[in-house]
């Protein structure tokens, strides 16, 4: 049984780890947004900058 189930519900949203828009993980993100035939409910858990460290 999976811990989470798409599409998420106003009771229980999904955990989401979001990119910022500029990175390529974020452009990948938005288009599959973009294209979900369901009305997704995410909470906000993590967002990455897209910076890497060294």
């Amino acid at each position: 049984m999976p811990r989470f189930r798409l599409p998420g519900t106003r009771q229980q949203p999904l955990p989401l780890i979001s990119y910022t828009e500029t990175s390529y993980f974020g452009r990948c993100q938005a288009l599959l947004f973009e294209r979900a035939s369901d009305v997704l409910s995410l909470r906000l858990h993590y967002e990455n900058n897209g910076d890497v460290s060294r």
